[in-house]
């Protein structure tokens, strides 16, 4: 009976001890880091000058050869790979190359907010909850018609591009203007997915 009893207190002490780590949950650090790129949504158009911008069509659309082809002076892969998002309790450790924010976090219109120190928000990524971060950049390349002739133009925005607001860029108002066919536009919308 002694040796029941025994076993039985032990029992619920171990019982009680697991309960009560089980709050730790909450205290465990979750780590999310930029692991692939989407970029599937990879587009060129050349100019005709019968019907305006056309699309090229390659073989395989998302070789990574071809971004690095019209994409050479800005496309870099491992440049977002090095941001680091930690969660631990109800705080945040952002980590960029140049910066590292330690801080409150809120998630508002599906995007991740730290606070700083005046309590204002900095943009982290976009998502609505810790495992679905993600963030968004978009490379753009097109002519630009200046007075003294046309520059080759190629830049990284935070706008999702399509032809219509690529071509607006560029100084054409329309598809059908594109009808140079030694001009080529092309755009990559890129999803860094944290996981």
């Amino acid at each position: 009976m002694k040796q029941s009893i025994f076993f039985s207190f032990t029992l619920v002490l171990v019982l009680l001890a697991f309960a009560a780590c089980g709050g730790d949950d909450e205290d465990e650090r979750r780590e999310f880091t930029v692991r692939s790129i989407d970029v599937s949504d990879f587009m060129v158009y050349n100019g005709n000058s019968e019907k305006g911008a056309e699309p090229i069509v390659f073989n395989n659309m998302y070789d990574r050869n071809l971004l690095t082809h019209f994409f050479k002076t800005i496309y870099a892969p491992s440049l977002y790979n090095e941001r680091t998002i930690e969660f631990y309790e109800k705080h945040i450790t952002y980590t960029t190359r140049t910066m590292k924010i330690k801080s409150d976090y809120l998630f508002r219109d599906d995007s991740l907010f730290v606070l700083n120190t005046n309590r204002d928000e900095i943009f982290v990524a976009q998502g609505t909850s810790e495992t679905n971060l993600y963030y968004t950049r978009t490379m753009v390349r097109h002519p630009k018609v200046k007075e003294d002739g046309k520059i080759d133009t190629i830049y990284v925005t935070s706008e999702k591009m399509d032809l219509e607001k690529v071509l607006k860029r560029a100084g054409y108002d329309k598809k059908e203007d594109f009808k140079n066919q030694e001009d080529t536009i092309a755009w990559c919308n890129m999803i860094y997915l944290y996981n």
